[in-house]
């Protein structure tokens, strides 16, 4: 019901409605009549020039092997990679947009506006629809399950990646005398918030002007950090 109300019309509806016009011309057709949150929210962006702001040329995260992971989350430099890290040398941008970049409409979002406000925002979208018709299937799959296998005292090493709603989670731990001795976390924001990442360089494509606080946090909360963040512009000394 609530994602009903933000589009202005049933999911079902909505997703019906990309497949049958040309992808540019279907967002502009369901912007332009809808009075709801969401298609007021994208036709803001639209009408005040923003659709293209933010942009920058970090590419999407590609899947990378477990082991890869491993060996940079043990090694001696592992907290250094999980402060700032970097695949082939680069930061790269996990989330809504990474996942969501072959739907046909944010492809064309993103073929007019490379990775900039406006795909982002639509990529969530997306997301979201999507996200709850899996969450309803999935429940409809549970079932009871038996008791689990008891405790292991093995020792060894386990990774373990996940898709998360900022972005892919990445977990490793180490066991020995069966105790965790090692463990690390690689967020999905130390990739977004990286220094040179998608946020940092997006920032930097902004027009230095009275709108830049409104621009930044319009970034800001499309790349999504995990927690509460607050934008301060300070003058160039």
């Amino acid at each position: 019901g609530l994602l009903a109300g933000a589009l202005g019309e049933p999911a079902e509806s909505w997703s019906a409605r990309w497949p049958a016009t040309p992808e540019n011309k279907a967002l502009m057709q369901w912007v332009g009549n809808g009075a709801a949150v969401a298609p007021r929210m994208l036709g803001s962006v639209i009408e005040r020039g923003y659709a293209g702001l933010g942009g920058s040329p970090v590419v999407a995260m590609p899947a990378i092997a477990d082991s890869a992971l491993a060996a940079l989350l043990a090694g001696d430099t592992a907290d250094a990679f999980v402060a700032a890290p970097l695949w082939s040398g680069a930061p790269c941008e996990t989330g809504a947009l990474q996942r969501q970049c072959d739907t046909p409409a944010v492809a064309a979002s993103q073929q007019a506006y490379g990775n900039a406000l406006l795909p982002r925002l639509l990529a969530r979208l997306f997301e979201l629809v999507d996200v709850i018709g899996h969450i309803g299937r999935l429940v409809a799959q549970v079932a009871p399950a038996g008791a689990g296998a008891g405790p292991s005292r093995a020792d060894g090493s386990g990774i373990a990646q996940v898709e998360a709603a900022r972005g892919r989670l990445v977990h490793w731990l180490r066991i020995a005398d069966g105790k965790i001795a090692d463990y690390r976390i690689l967020a999905p924001t130390e990739w977004n918030f990286h220094p040179r990442g998608a946020l940092a360089q997006g920032l930097l494509s902004l027009p230095v002007d009275d709108r830049l606080p409104q621009l930044a946090r319009l970034l800001v909360d499309a790349i999504d950090p995990c927690v509460e963040a607050s934008v301060e512009v300070t003058n160039d000394a």
